[in-house]
């Protein structure tokens, strides 16, 4: 997803996806959709859009080959209009007409005569774009429904440039997010389905990349980082399953039982990298790159049912099921899984004048697969489900 990024020193604007700016020593605004990991209750805001050009680089044919961070830079006249756009999807900066990507650009008074006012307005405008929402919370007056969002940031740009055809560059970033929201599921009067979510997360990166220029050669060659743990809870009160207790005391105006997870999960991705540009002439250039990705992703932690509702959070968290806990869906121990993929991308493009350049391009990508943390009944032997991943 492309996100648009302002940088509040100079004004100037990039965008780039999954919520990265463009690191630099400079200090850059980010507007999002929603940060990584969120959990889907979250409500989607749309940032308010800033009153300069704004640049958005669609994914049509973004490289697999490098973690995808910086996408694009415009530089702007003081009278407002685009003198170049500079792109780094590939990890090296190049002019727009170098790079085989789609880039759509618009300027302050194209944005307002098309009356867009939010960063969900612009897939209306720019192919390929979408911009997903998960839906407002709803309620009534039986669930004080609310969202709380808390996230910092923070990034570090680092380079060296050893010689005319080597540089190498660091990036470093950590983040934080911390979410809070309820939500009223049943839209009834009762007290029921009212689901509480608590969800923390952490996370840190650092990328270490060597860009090399030899005239007619050049490319990128790189490793790539990536953590991140989070601690959720959720509690969902229910009036089910229907078990003689639980009759007796909904009957008697009592409460019904409670579903409660605690769950940790921890990623740990690694990644390297390699993509390399041949110019064979004035008018074609060639290149191909190809990325090994290796993800672990662990679960840890409980789901079960207690009875009454309004029985407090067991501690520790039951490793089987017994009466005074409930039914145990999912078992509080570590399991973990890894993933791993190769992928490449290639791409030719040829300049058939000075200002019309057309490109054919090739990508393979990879998500891989982890845990799902959500169940209302037990599974097998209470162990989690895993799902596998998508290349």
């Amino acid at each position: 997803m492309d996100t648009v990024c302002q940088n509040k020193a100079t004004g100037r604007l990039a965008c780039g996806p999954h919520g990265r700016a463009p690191w630099s020593s400079k200090t850059w605004l980010q507007a999002s959709s929603a940060p990584p990991e969120q959990p889907s209750e979250a409500p989607a805001k749309a940032p308010k859009l800033p009153a300069k050009a704004i640049l958005l680089l669609t994914a049509l044919a973004a490289p697999a080959v490098a973690q995808e961070q910086a996408l694009s830079q415009a530089v702007a006249e003081p009278d407002g209009a685009l003198e170049e756009i500079i792109v780094t999807a590939r990890r090296r900066a190049e002019s727009l007409g170098d790079a085989p990507v789609a880039v759509s650009a618009f300027s302050a008074e194209q944005l307002a005569r098309r009356n867009i006012q939010s960063t969900q307005d612009l897939d209306c405008i720019t192919l390929s774009l979408q911009f997903a929402t998960s839906g407002q919370l709803s309620g009534n007056n039986s669930a004080a429904v609310e969202s709380t969002l808390d996230h910092w940031g923070l990034s570090a740009t680092a380079e060296w440039d050893l010689s005319r055809s080597l540089l190498l560059k660091s990036i470093s970033a950590v983040r934080g997010t911390a979410w809070t929201g309820i939500r009223d599921a049943d839209n009834t009067a009762f007290d029921m389905l009212t689901t509480a979510i608590d969800s923390d997360s952490q996370q840190f990166s650092q990328e270490l990349q060597a860009l090399m220029d030899f005239g007619r050669l050049t490319g990128v060659a790189g490793l790539y980082y990536f953590s991140e743990e989070t601690d959720d809870r959720l509690s969902v009160p229910l009036a089910f399953p229907p078990a003689p207790p639980v009759i007796a005391s909904l009957l008697g105006g009592g409460p019904g039982t409670r579903d409660l997870q605690r769950v940790n999960l921890r990623t740990a991705s690694y990644a390297v990298f390699s993509e390399w540009t041949v110019d064979a002439g004035e008018s074609l250039s060639v290149s191909a790159g190809l990325r090994y990705t290796e993800d672990k992703k662990t679960f840890e932690g409980a789901v079960l049912n207690l009875f009454p509702a309004t029985r407090p959070d067991p501690e520790p968290l039951p490793t089987r099921a017994t009466r005074a806990g409930g039914p145990l869906f999912i078992a509080s121990r570590p399991f973990a899984d890894t993933y791993s993929a190769l992928t490449g991308s290639a791409s030719v493009l040829y300049r058939l004048t000075p200002m019309l350049r057309t490109y054919l391009s090739y990508g393979s990508s990879f998500k891989s697969g982890g845990f799902n943390t959500r169940y209302n009944a037990p599974t097998a032997d209470n162990l989690p489900v895993p799902f596998d991943k998508y290349p």
